[in-house]
């Protein structure tokens, strides 16, 4: 068999793919396509990709070897429909090459069935690795390792596609950033792997009392900030409530001075820059802290198009 020297690469050209596809409309267009399909479609279009090679093997079994090309469908099964598909094409496709090039003798015909169904199989589960790496790859470069919430670069990405979004709509929004009060108290009196400890704990409380569709995500040393989409000033006022009395029950258990201030920004009308709203409740924040901390103020941004111009 001549599959030896090239199943490797199969399995890390459909990631480099993936990663070219980004700036090749074409591929991005492709990849985007099968992943929307799901997993059965993908395993289908396998089943018949596999059948088409056989029947071309079948036809013709001597004079030209499709091996190579077996390694195809259990790539992209692999890749768009999990190892466990990836697994039963593997053993279809070993079963198939087999039977088309079949041999006269039957122990050949046992070492060239196990043989080539190990091979496969092993090509099923390196693509699965790889997409693993590469999954984990990008979810770390788009989250604090401590806190596991967004950090600052996929919070600016996605909220700012959320605000051209949001154009179209008019939907309004709000942005809220919070500031630990006392934080430094924490690490000097307990040292910091407890002020680690809080932190991960303050990240758990807004992940936990925020809906599913908002957005949170540590800007940096003991600040957070929050992406309410479709809120208006009195849903950001029970949204921010029910955050606040988690932190200040939650911080309440490692017995420390920490409170919170809290700066929300209501937008009625979407901004066309992120950093003016975040840098808005940033400003809502401090204020809070230089009147005594421990509290939150609102404020509504609402810039009209004839504002604008």
């Amino acid at each position: 068999m001549h599959l030896i020297p090239v199943f490797g690469i199969w399995c890390l050209m459909l990631g480099k793919l993936k990663v070219i596809s980004k700036d090749m409309s074409l591929f991005g267009r492709y990849f985007s396509f099968l992943e929307r399909q799901g997993k059965v479609f993908n395993f289908i279009l396998a089943l018949i990709c596999a059948a088409l090679l056989a029947a071309i093997d079948w036809v013709d079994p001597n004079n030209f070897s499709l091996g190579f090309f077996y390694l195809l469908p259990i790539v992209l099964t692999t890749w768009f429909s999990g190892k466990g598909y990836g697994y039963i094409i593997a053993a279809l496709c070993a079963a198939t090459w087999t039977i088309d090039n079949l041999p006269t003798n039957p122990l050949t015909l046992i070492w060239n069935t196990i043989s080539c169904f190990g091979i496969f199989m092993i090509l099923a589960i390196l693509v699965h690795e790889v997409k693993k790496m590469l999954q984990n790859e990008q979810r770390m470069a788009r989250t604090d390792p401590l806190t596991e919430v967004m950090n600052l670069r996929a919070f600016s990405e996605v909220v700012g596609y959320e605000i051209l979004r949001q154009h179209r709509h008019s939907v309004p929004f709000s942005v809220g950033f919070i500031d630990l009060d006392n934080f430094k108290m924490v690490n000097d009196q307990y040292g910091h792997q407890t002020g680690d400890q809080v932190l991960k704990a303050v990240a758990t409380c807004l992940v936990q009392q925020l809906r599913k569709t908002d957005l949170v995500a540590r800007y940096g040393g003991d600040e957070f900030v929050v992406f309410l989409p479709a809120t208006d000033l009195t849903a950001a006022e029970v949204a921010i409530r029910k955050v606040r009395e988690c932190l200040l029950k939650t911080l309440a258990t490692y017995d420390s001075a920490v409170t919170f201030s809290i700066g929300v920004v209501i937008c009625t009308h979407p901004p066309d820059d992120l950093d003016e709203v975040v840098s808005l409740a940033d400003n809502l924040m401090y204020e809070v802290k230089h009147s005594g901390k421990n509290d939150v103020r609102y404020k509504v941004f609402a810039t009209t198009a004839s504002q604008k111009g």
